[in-house]
């Protein structure tokens, strides 16, 4: 699994990208490249779209983080009314700043919220059935609670390390839902999200089109 995902999931949306778009007053919005899910890299603040095995995937860092931000925004209200009937998820994993968190709304309600990070710990709702999973599995590894002894930690850090790694692995386990299987064990090549943008801004278009050509130039 890629050491930094941004990913929220619509269950069965029953619309079109563009009608989503539409709703969210984001018309404005077309769509210019195509990606794989591997080849996205560290463009996680562009806005990447997909429909995959009949649910919606927006790959975008910004949009992602603001349904951890509370009271929500209004965007982020109108986004979850849009799907009043449907399960929305978001899953975020940072391995680069040991940051995780995951979102579960169902039928418009929030059932379940978990962030943790340096500085931030939200932890509303009860456990869902892959937390529950992912703590026994965790709890039982031998090899990985060997590792933490022979790397001197006291029983209460070893247990901190354990309930973290528990959670770190949830968004992945959260991912089947969705995909039909863990994304772990995906080939992310095989994923195929488009790219949008607002092509009337002249700037931003240029900007884009300046560092694809400079990527492209530094692999030269």
């Amino acid at each position: 699994m890629s050491s930094h995902i941004a990913h929220i999931w619509v269950k069965n949306p029953q619309m079109t990208i563009e009608n989503l778009l539409e709703r969210l007053n984001l018309s404005n919005l077309k769509p210019i490249k195509n990606f794989s899910l591997d080849g996205i890299g560290d463009c996680y603040y562009d806005l990447f779209l997909s429909i995959i095995n009949g649910n919606l995937l927006i790959v975008n860092n910004t949009w992602a983080w603001d349904f951890f931000k509370f009271p929500h925004s209004e965007f982020v209200q109108q986004f979850i009314a849009t799907f009043p009937n449907h399960e929305i998820a978001v899953l975020i994993e940072n391995g680069t700043a040991n940051v995780f968190a995951y979102l579960l709304i169902q039928n418009g309600k929030i059932i379940r919220v978990k962030e943790v990070g340096e500085a931030t710990y939200k932890d509303i709702g009860d456990l869902l059935e892959e937390e529950v999973d992912s703590i026994k599995r965790k709890k039982e590894d031998l090899e990985l609670r060997q590792e933490y002894e022979e790397a001197g930690l006291t029983l209460d850090e070893i247990a901190e390390k354990i309930e973290f790694d528990a959670g770190y692995a949830v968004p992945n386990l959260l991912s089947k839902r969705y995909l039909g299987n863990y994304l772990g064990v995906l080939d992310t090549n095989l994923i195929a999200l488009t790219q949008y943008h607002d092509i009337k801004n002249i700037k931003f278009y240029a900007l884009h089109l300046w560092f694809t050509l400079s990527k492209w130039l530094s692999i030269k």
